[in-house]
């Protein structure tokens, strides 16, 4: 399991209803990163492998294309696509460091 969601074992229980606003906005993030993480884990864990990854991978997109395609931001799809780009250069650079 990658680093960052390990991290946050007890992420359903630790949200303040009193914290700064952009730190709800990342434990929420935080929350449902972990809770999506956990309903594709044991697919990931599965035998084949590498072929249980691509369907893992191909859920996850299908449910971002599902989002976005219900946005009424214009932007969503931007937005995203920045910040797909960071949080894969925040996970390779944590276990670069590790």
């Amino acid at each position: 399991m990658p680093r960052y969601i390990c991290r946050f074992s007890d992420l359903d229980r630790s949200f303040s209803r009193h914290a700064d606003p952009e730190e709800v906005d990342c434990a929420r993030t935080r929350r449902l990163a972990a809770k999506l993480f956990r309903v594709v884990r044991p697919t990931l864990a599965a035998q084949p492998r590498r072929e249980n990854l691509y369907i893992a991978i191909d859920a996850v997109a299908w449910a971002a294309a599902m989002i976005l395609a219900r946005a009424e931001d214009r932007d969503a799809f931007d937005f995203f696509t920045l910040a797909l780009t960071q949080k894969l250069a925040l996970v390779e650079s944590s276990e670069i460091a590790s």
